[in-house]
């Protein structure tokens, strides 16, 4: 074996180890939020989607799918458009930890623009029960 091959056979090993990681972490966040006792606004998924960029899919609400996108020092609650889901509308920063999650699951798009407890806004100021109608470049 060449150590072109060694190198990409460590970097599959890394993205596995790291994909299992974050399906466990999700896993007790999940299961965090569904025993609060409290229905979430969000329509949840069973089985939230982990993308290859360590972003989860949490759910939906009014044609926006609710994400959880992983940064360098925080999470980040995002707000993407199911019809384009790589173009994002809204995002809120929050400490690394679980925080996001939780003020995901705590939060009502309907009633309240934006969601509890955020460090930093990375979109325009969203309106309570504001839904999305696609990207302006698709229409």
């Amino acid at each position: 074996m060449d150590s072109d091959e060694d190198g990409q056979a460590y970097l599959r090993t890394v993205r596995e180890h790291q994909q299992r990681v974050a399906r466990l972490s999700v896993a007790q966040y999940m299961k965090l939020i569904r025993d609060s006792g409290r229905t979430p606004a969000i329509d949840l998924l069973d089985e939230p989607e982990i993308d290859e960029y360590g972003t989860v899919t949490l759910g939906s609400w009014a044609n926006y799918l609710v994400q959880i996108m992983p940064m360098i020092f925080n999470d980040r609650i995002v707000l993407t458009p199911a019809a384009t889901p790589m173009f994002i509308d809204y995002g809120w920063c929050y400490d690394k930890g679980g925080a996001a999650y939780l003020a995901a699951a705590i939060w009502d798009p309907a009633i309240e623009g934006e969601p509890k407890g955020y460090k930093k806004r990375v979109a325009g100021i969203r309106q309570p029960g504001e839904r999305a109608s696609g990207h302006s470049l698709f229409q």
